[in-house]
């Protein structure tokens, strides 16, 4: 992100903290043992990294090469494994792609990763640049590029190792009705690109330091893990104009260090990429204070008070679903 930083000050450090109080959009919601997803859940294209069998595939970009042109809808499934590539996916149709798990409900326990860093090669010259600076384009350092609509990625941890030093991007999600559920998305800074359209994020943990979350996108996080890595602005939206409805919604999440991070350098909820940003935390656990500008609403934690805020926007209530998409909520599963 290249924008400017205004009217910032100094927050808390960040430490672990409890988990945030159950939203009304979500009125009982617990974090509960999940199904596991140990086979292949439907007639889908399997991904197996050691010893694929003839009707597998050895890499991700290969599955989805096989998917072809055309607009039905269609899945893929992977195998436990680390996967060394970067995939970007145009399908035609709606695609579900689904992570080896023994409890799908819990991030931590997922076992398929893609990831790419500094020593990463491929034969692709656009597969080896990992930063942004390297290509000049924001999303082509991305380990997983989403460029279309209808899909649903379950049960992936997602990497981008490059580390400070560089925009280096872990996941870019173009498109309408993409939805993320128990992901991890790893990062420094502009981890996740939240581009454009409508997004759901349930129970993923999304970490970096810089301008982490950014984009342009109607976007919902729901009981998410959002952890630091190092000082910096959380966001950085991208709204255009007062009619947009981009809108990044942080809901009953934890805001919070990453594990083995203990430097005092300061945090901040976001910083606006444009005078029409626009971010609420709501119903948050805050480990960490606030930035001016981004509206918060029943908060939480030792970063929750507001009452040394330089500039706020008082929320009177808290965002729901249907004023963030419209009403129209039927491609995501709310359920999970």
């Amino acid at each position: 992100m290249h924008t400017l930083i205004l009217f910032f000050f100094g927050l808390v450090a960040l430490v672990a903290d409890a988990s945030p109080t159950p939203s009304a959009n979500h009125p009982s919601r617990t974090i509960e043992k999940r199904s596991a997803r140990t086979a292949n859940p439907g007639s889908c294209l399997e991904v197996q990294g050691t010893s694929p069998s003839y009707s597998q595939y050895s890499t991700l970009a290969f599955a989805v090469a096989a998917l072809g042109s055309g607009t039905t809808s269609k899945c893929i499934s992977m195998w436990p494994g680390t996967y060394t590539e970067r995939v970007m996916i145009q399908y035609g149709g709606a695609l579900s792609i689904y992570g080896y798990s023994v409890n799908t409900g819990i991030q931590a326990d997922n076992q398929v990763t893609i990831s790419v860093g500094k020593n990463y090669s491929s034969y692709s010259s656009y597969s080896r640049v990992v930063l942004s600076r390297v290509d000049g384009k924001l999303d082509a350092s991305s380990a997983l590029h989403l460029y279309g609509d209808n899909y649903s990625v379950w049960n992936i941890n997602i990497k981008n190792t490059y580390g400070a030093g560089a925009q280096a991007v872990a996941v870019t999600s173009t498109g309408n009705y993409i939805a993320m559920y128990a992901c991890g998305i790893y990062g420094y800074q502009d981890t996740l690109y939240a581009k454009s359209g409508y997004q759901y994020y349930s129970r993923c943990y999304v970490e970096g330091a810089d301008d982490f979350i950014f984009g342009n996108a109607a976007a919902w996080f729901g009981d998410c893990t959002i952890a630091c890595n190092g000082g910096g602005s959380i966001t950085a939206n991208n709204r255009a104009s007062a009619s947009d409805p981009a809108w990044y919604i942080f809901d009953t999440s934890t805001i919070t260090a990453a594990s083995g991070w203990t430097t005092t350098a300061a945090n901040y909820l976001g910083q606006p990429w444009g005078i029409y940003s626009r971010v609420i935390f709501q119903k948050c656990n805050l480990a960490v204070g606030a930035t001016p500008i981004y509206e918060e609403y029943e908060n939480t934690g030792a970063g929750s008070a507001t009452t040394s805020r330089l500039y706020e926007t008082t929320a009177t209530a808290a965002v729901t679903y249907s004023t963030l998409w419209g009403g129209s909520s039927s491609w995501a599963d709310l359920t999970f």
